[in-house]
Parts: structure tokens; sequence; C-alpha cells
């Protein structure tokens, strides 16, 4: 794991307001366009941190930080190539590597077999929520291993990307299908909330900042990223 600190202030507008349960949504996007590098993009993770943006790029081995403003403000380089990020607080993030890193290890979750393919985790509350690249659904579990629930249907395809709110609402991008969908906390109820038409394409990290309800997603590798206010109806 990789902490580091940043110690930025800045100043965002945000342009997009969308009412999850509600049928009809409007979309106003925030379109960032990330800074290029020497090779393609390979966005794997992002987060926000107080009001910076930050993603991780993986063959290029860096950090990128924009405001939400779409401004790009600089790059870390990394030794390594990084996957996820998480925001620790308003001044510091931490870093999955691909590389294994000596650690302590608080608790083993066991999960069945059926799971072998996890992609990407979250948490809220007591559970812990994970997407399946096959047999493509997403699982929620206590933290003792037993499944609460699983969604599958045919709304998405090659789920990656997950994050909940501070309902417990679950969002999930849909990497083949060019999507993100919400699944409610029940795990039975869903709905697309953005598709190929709002620029999605092989989006993969996705992240929600309980804080101030704001909705973080980035393509693969056309160096696109969107943000969003969350606004419940």
């Amino acid at each position: 794991m990789y902490t580091m600190k940043i110690y930025l202030i800045l100043t965002v507008k945000l342009l997009v307001f969308i009412a999850v349960n509600a049928n009809r949504i409007q979309i106003q996007q925030n379109m960032i366009k990330l800074q290029p590098s020497n090779e393609d993009f390979d966005i794997k993770g992002c987060t926000i941190s107080g009001d910076k943006l930050l993603f991780t790029d993986k063959r290029n081995k860096r950090i990128i930080i924009h405001n939400g403003a779409g401004n790009h403000i600089e790059d870390i380089s990394l030794s390594s190539e990084p996957f996820d990020i998480v925001a620790l607080d308003d001044e510091s993030v931490a870093v999955s590597f691909v590389l294994t890193l000596t650690g302590k290890l608080i608790k083993r979750i066991p999960v069945g077999s059926e799971f072998d393919q996890i992609e990407y985790i979250t948490t809220h509350g007591k559970n812990v929520y994970f997407s399946v690249f096959i047999p493509k659904n997403i699982v929620s579990i206590n933290l003792n291993g037993s499944v609460q629930w699983q969604f599958q249907k045919n709304i998405f395809n090659q789920p990656r990307g997950i994050t909940s709110d501070i309902h417990g609402n679950i969002f999930v991008t849909g990497f083949a299908s060019h999507n993100v969908v919400v699944v409610e906390n029940n795990g039975r109820d869903c709905s697309e909330l953005l598709n190929k038409g709002s620029g999605l394409h092989y989006p993969t990290s996705i992240y929600f900042d309980k804080t101030k309800e704001r909705l973080l997603v980035s393509n693969l590798n056309d160096g696109f990223a969107y943000l969003y206010n969350i606004v419940y109806g």
C-alpha cells in the first residue's frame, strides 16, 4: 500500500444533477479530458480527495490529478504499476499495486470457489460487495463470507468498478455494455444510470463521494472521465 499527502485547495463547479430514483433522468455531463502521457491510457481506479480528482494510470505508472472543472493539476510518477486508489481523507490517498507488498493481514473473509474472478470491491456498513467477471454478477456478503444476495441481469455485461452511496445503493460499471447501473440495497431492483450515449466507452473505475454525494466515472483508455452530482428524488 502506498500513501501520499497532497496539499491542494481547489474549487469545483459541477454541472450534473441526477435523480437516481426517478424513471426519467436528465443528465448534463461535466466531462474531464485526462492529461495524456507517452503510452495509451490504462485507467484502473479513481477517487475524490477533497476537491481533487485522482486516477491511477497503470500502464504509465502514475497518478493523474485534476480538479472538478477538468483542469490538470499534476502527475505523480510511481515506481510500479498502480491498480486501485481510495481517499483516506481530504489530504491523503492509498494506492494498491499489482505487485504483492508486505503487510499485516487483519482478517480473511472466505468466499465460494464460484467467485474466483473478483474484479473490484466496496463496502457499506458490515457488508462487502464485489463484482465478478464470470459469471457477470454482483455479490453481497457479510464479514463472515455468507452470501446476502447475488445480482445477475442482462442490464450490464462484464461488471468492473463498484462503489456504494450513503444509502447502500451499489453503482457498478458495465465494461462491455458501456454503462453504469445502480442496484438498490435490496439486491433486486436496478436501473441504468448512464450509457454509451453519455460518453461511456469501456468504463472501468467508479467512485462515490459520500460527503458531497458526487459520482466519478472513468473510461479505460480514451482519456475521458465524468463527474456528477447525485440528487435523490
